[in-house]
């Protein structure tokens, strides 16, 4: 089995930078939150639901959620994200911990929605063995994920530019896109447990008013993609802007200014 050690241990660090939390709600969020909101409806969630929101992240799904339900849940690892979950969510029971060793007692929810946590998480299959454990028999859970370079205007852009010129990175990884892929997703839930009930593409766009936008939000707002980049010397970072600016440029101009596919997955299933 693949170490995701150091993995785990970048993505913990990162997701407690401030800087990156701040650019990833400025670039990201307004995209992660649009699917979060159809895989929140996706859940039937009714006033008595009980609701888990797994990597909550800065809280703005979990604050929707507690439209929909009085029973609902946040759980994190990063102390910055959830800081700024309090201040949108007070009403929900948030708490700092591991979605791969989750604190709540066996068949405490009804419902969990991940919204593009599992592509960060190292063990896929521990983290979906908490889910199965957390949830009630016929419980459901709703998680997005986002699709890879194959149709992604966004990754393909920046997948070709960056290991074009700084190569793969440096330490193993867990398949960023695997479960945007139904038949992966699928085998995934089925092993935990699961019943897969949907799998559909959700097709987000970027708009972008500078053609280095697309450069500017993988730099900044995102972990592992960052590191690589920082990690090059000036002229390759310069180089990987340039050509990610001038594919941009070239292919995604509107009179509006730019725009990027950048689709993502909902996948649903039951716990049998």
């Amino acid at each position: 089995m693949t170490d995701f050690a150091e993995f785990a241990e970048r993505e913990r660090a990162g997701w407690q930078d401030a800087e990156i939390v701040v650019a990833y709600v400025e670039y990201i969020a307004p995209l992660t939150e649009r699917a979060g909101e159809q895989a929140l409806m996706a859940l039937n969630i009714a006033p008595d639901t009980e609701v888990l929101d797994l990597c909550c992240g800065q809280g703005e799904m979990t604050r929707r959620a507690c439209e929909l339900s009085e029973n609902v849940a946040g759980l994190d690892f990063s102390e910055t994200m959830l800081e700024r979950a309090a201040r949108v969510a007070p009403m929900a029971d948030l708490r700092e911990g591991d979605a791969a060793a989750m604190p709540y007692a066996d068949a405490s929810f009804d419902a969990v929605l991940c919204n593009f946590g599992i592509p960060h998480v190292p063990d896929r299959t521990a983290v979906l063995s908490e889910i199965a454990r957390v949830l009630r028999p016929g419980g459901r859970v709703a998680l997005t994920s986002w699709v890879g370079p194959d149709g992604s205007a966004a990754f393909a852009t920046a997948v070709t530019a960056i290991q074009g010129m700084a190569g793969p990175p440096s330490i193993p990884q867990p398949d960023f896109f695997e479960f945007s892929r139904g038949d992966a997703a699928e085998t995934r839930l089925s092993q935990a447990g699961f019943q897969l009930q949907s799998h559909e593409v959700i097709p987000l766009v970027l708009d972008l008013d500078r053609p280095d936008g697309l450069f500017q939000l993988f730099a900044n707002a995102t972990v592992g993609i960052r590191m690589l980049i920082q990690s090059q010397e000036p002229p390759v970072v310069d180089a990987i802007r340039d050509a990610m600016a001038a594919e941009v440029e070239r292919e995604y101009r509107v009179p509006e200014g730019y725009r990027v596919a950048m689709p993502a997955t909902i996948t649903v299933a039951s716990l049998q």
